[in-house]
């Protein structure tokens, strides 16, 4: 996210229009995106161009979809082109790239309508008028619908979702939330939000596919948005604090991690809601000055929440919402993912011994329920990752900006 929002202060916003994909002429720069030196070995390091930084699967295609964000030289001229690149998740072989606006966004891939939506910021195609840019491309990573500007005026796009069930996106920026029609293709509603932005949103919104409800973060607690018109139907307050969300589908719980008030001693705290009707379910005390990304694992049905006031990551049943054990806070927890096929967690680390230090990077595989390191893995490049999944080929991928590299693992077990 903090690489996001670096790029997005490029952002200059417009209205909202639509433009065919035919009648935008691509500039003359090369893709960013391209076919590695060599065919691919894994478990080993990919080289598919510069930059590789947002990663999203599809399950249905058993394609991996990676952004490699634009770079310009010195003088200000594009060196390459952002561009969606698409890889067999089963051998990592190169599938082919397809152009982005400058300032790619936000990645989302939606299964069950068979699209990846890619949103962007400012396009070099149209310079004077610079907009936000939704690209829509199949599972394949071929352009389905063209390219459609979105507008942005309200400011930068901090997370975004699809619901495969009510066929719609969810755009959210600051103090806002767009609700975009798939199968029309066309934006349904706007709502103002306040509280998200700076502050405020830290974290996915989180859909509730069985009850049709969409869950925003904001500094004054969580809006409740209904998943087919997109207007607000409940509003939940909480103490203003920066909060971050996440919802396990088989509980039917949602999870709010929230900061506390370490000058008034009001410690933070993980709240349960029902997701149906939004009453709290239970809550647990977090440290007053810093939340982490909760993570659901949904194999072992509990979720990891840190840091407690002991400084530990609390492991908290999903069903019931109380703490079952403690683990050791592990830094870059926000970057971890969980194998659906073991509930092993990954976690990208780093250590640095001697002066100047000597570091090295690994990746610690962990099983939450027990409390136990599983194995640790030595990598060349993973810590300095951005986003890592792991998927059904029994594969974990973590882009690696710094470097221009994907890691790609075998799973453990």
């Amino acid at each position: 996210m903090k690489l996001v929002a670096r790029l997005l202060a490029m952002v200059v916003s417009s209205s909202f229009l639509f433009v065919p994909a035919s009648s935008i002429a691509a500039p003359p720069t090369t893709l960013c995106g391209h076919a590695g030196p060599v065919p691919p070995t894994l478990p080993g390091s990919l080289h598919i161009g510069f930059q590789p930084t947002m990663i999203g699967l599809s399950k249905k295609a058993g394609h991996v979809f990676i952004i490699n964000v634009g770079e310009r030289n010195q003088g200000g001229r594009m060196v390459c082109r952002s561009s969606l690149t698409t890889l067999d998740a089963r051998s990592g072989r190169y599938l082919g790239s397809w152009a982005l606006g400058e300032v790619p966004a936000g990645l989302v891939v939606d299964d069950t309508d068979g699209f990846v939506f890619v949103i962007s910021a400012y396009d070099p195609r149209h310079k004077n008028v610079s907009e936000g840019y939704l690209d829509i491309f199949d599972l394949n990573g071929h352009g389905a619908r063209g390219a459609r500007t979105i507008d942005l005026s309200a400011g930068d796009l901090y997370q975004a979702g699809a619901d495969g069930r009510t066929h719609r996106l969810f755009l959210v920026t600051y103090q806002s939330v767009m609700t975009f029609d798939i199968q029309q293709g066309a934006i349904l509603r706007t709502v103002p939000i306040a509280g998200i932005g700076p502050g405020g949103i830290h974290a996915p919104l989180a859909i509730d596919v069985r009850d049709n409800r969409v869950f925003i973060p904001t500094r004054q607690g969580v809006s409740v948005l209904d998943a087919r018109s997109g207007s607000i139907v409940q509003s939940i307050t909480l103490p203003p604090a920066e909060r971050t969300l996440t919802l396990d589908k088989h509980t039917g719980h949602v999870f709010v991690a929230s900061t506390g008030d370490c000058y008034g001693q009001r410690a933070g705290e993980l709240r349960t809601l029902d997701a149906a009707t939004g009453a709290t379910v239970s809550t647990v005390s977090l440290n007053c000055s810093q939340i982490e990304p909760t993570v659901v694992d949904t194999l072992q049905g509990v979720v990891l929440a840190g840091a407690t006031a002991s400084g530990r990551v609390a492991v908290v049943s999903a069903g019931t919402g109380r703490v079952i054990r403690t683990l050791p806070f592990y830094r870059n927890l926000a970057n971890s993912a969980v194998d659906d096929r073991t509930g092993f967690l990954y976690i990208p680390q780093q250590t640095c011994t001697g002066v100047p230090a000597h570091c090295r990077d690994s990746v610690l595989v962990i099983d939450p329920i027990h409390g136990r390191t599983v194995t640790r893995i030595s990598v060349g490049h993973a810590y300095q990752g951005l986003t890592m999944i792991a998927e059904p080929a029994r594969r974990v991928y973590i882009t690696v900006p710094p470097f221009n590299v994907v890691t790609v693992l075998s799973t453990v077990g």
